[in-house]
């Protein structure tokens, strides 16, 4: 016998309305608990996927936006580094001038004429062209013979000798002194100098600084051998190494996420969601080799090594603050060398003036924000300061008025 039970209508009524409400408490923790409101395509298939569209934009755009903030750590990485390559340079360029000014112990011939160029001419010294040689001998078995023409400089004679001469293997340096002298040094101390000329002229070498004949003056065409080397010298370079092998870490480590644009790497930064445009900053190389700084020569033994390294630190620090960017990339402010930095930019700038009270005044009445109590007067003020009758609703009598 089966159990029947009978419901009526109002309790019918009554179970129903329970399991809404059960149905809607389920559906208001499924909102307290996503934080959506519609949460499947069958709570509202228009909203649902209109929401999904949303969020995925949201995502992308996310992506985007830490994107470039890896770009910017990026950037911040390789200013820093900038900044402490260019503190190693400073340091080495130190070290130079150190170096230069220990007492250099290979042999030096200094030339006793004086305001040469390097575009003085041979043939103005009285080398006759074509037909004199200029023999240099480094004292280790090399000898360096250089003939004269008629367009040969006073340059043309020393980039010959550093470059090694005939053979390339002469060990001899030349420079033109600061007043201007031509010194050339022996490439150690072991090594003497010798220069001579084939010229029928007792003079032409003269007028280059070297006499070889007593009856022109004091001979100063040789340079003994000193036999010792500066340990100073020899310290220094080796400090020289160790900041060129430092500015190589620098350049290296100076990065974000395995791009570091001083070590000639890239970085590419997607600017939308389609990834159509992007923003490509092109990194440097400002490594040692990027830099032109090569390792010490000879340990700095002669002026000419010292000096050679020296220009290559002043030309590294020219490099690296090289401003190639349309309005010269003025730090971080886009203000450039074209106009002069800050300061020649503000002659594109109109000048004001601007006023502070020194002394806080109160909050004006007539001024926003209103109060609302206040804004309630100054309306029924205007009104009755507007109207015809403003002294009849003031209640102001005049001698006109009727009593």
């Amino acid at each position: 016998m089966s159990n029947t039970v009978v419901l009526s209508t109002g309790v019918r009524a009554n179970l129903l309305a329970l399991q809404q409400t059960t149905d809607l408490i389920t559906t208001t923790q499924t909102h307290l608990a996503t934080g959506k409101k519609v949460n499947s395509a069958l709570d509202n298939a228009t909203n649902f996927f209109m929401a999904n569209s949303f969020q995925t934009s949201v995502t992308n755009l996310n992506t985007l936006l830490d994107q470039m903030n890896l770009a910017q750590r990026t950037l911040d990485q390789a200013n820093n580094g900038i900044t402490q390559i260019t503190a190693l340079l400073n340091t080495a360029k130190g070290t130079l001038s150190q170096a230069l000014a220990a007492t250099p112990m290979t042999a030096t011939l200094t030339g006793t004429a004086s305001g040469l160029t390097g575009a003085t001419t041979l043939n103005s010294l009285g080398f006759t062209a074509g037909t004199e040689v200029i023999t240099i001998n480094d004292g280790t078995g090399n000898t360096t013979t250089f003939t004269t023409s008629a367009t040969q400089t006073v340059q043309s004679l020393l980039n010959f000798i550093n470059a090694g001469g005939t053979s390339t293997n002469n060990k001899d340096r030349a420079e033109i002194s600061g007043d201007g002298r031509v010194l050339i040094e022996g490439a150690t101390a072991a090594a003497s100098i010798t220069i001579s000329s084939s010229s029928a002229s007792t003079t032409a070498l003269a007028n280059l600084g070297f006499n070889t004949v007593a009856t022109n003056g004091t001979i100063n065409n040789t340079a003994a051998a000193t036999g010792t080397t500066s340990a100073a010298r020899i310290s220094l370079a080796a400090q020289f190494d160790v900041l060129r092998t430092q500015i190589d870490q620098m350049a290296t480590d100076s990065g974000y996420n395995g791009v570091s644009l001083l070590n000639n790497q890239s970085l590419t930064v997607i600017m939308n969601q389609s990834a159509t445009t992007k923003l490509v900053v092109a990194g440097i190389n400002d490594t040692s080799l990027g830099l032109g700084i090569v390792a010490s020569t000879n340990t700095f033994q002669t002026n000419f090594d010292a000096n050679t390294a020296l220009n290559n630190i002043n030309n590294a620090l020219a490099t690296t603050f090289q401003m190639t960017t349309p309005m010269g990339g003025w730090k971080q402010s886009g203000l450039g060398h074209r106009f002069d930095g800050a300061a020649g930019m503000l002659k594109f700038c109109r000048p004001k003036t601007v006023l502070s009270e020194r002394v806080e005044i109160a909050a004006d009445p007539l001024w926003y924000p209103y109060r609302r109590r206040t804004s309630t007067l100054i309306s029924r003020l205007v009104r009755l300061t507007g109207a015809h009758d403003w002294r009849r609703r003031l209640a102001i009598r005049t001698k006109q008025d009727p009593q």
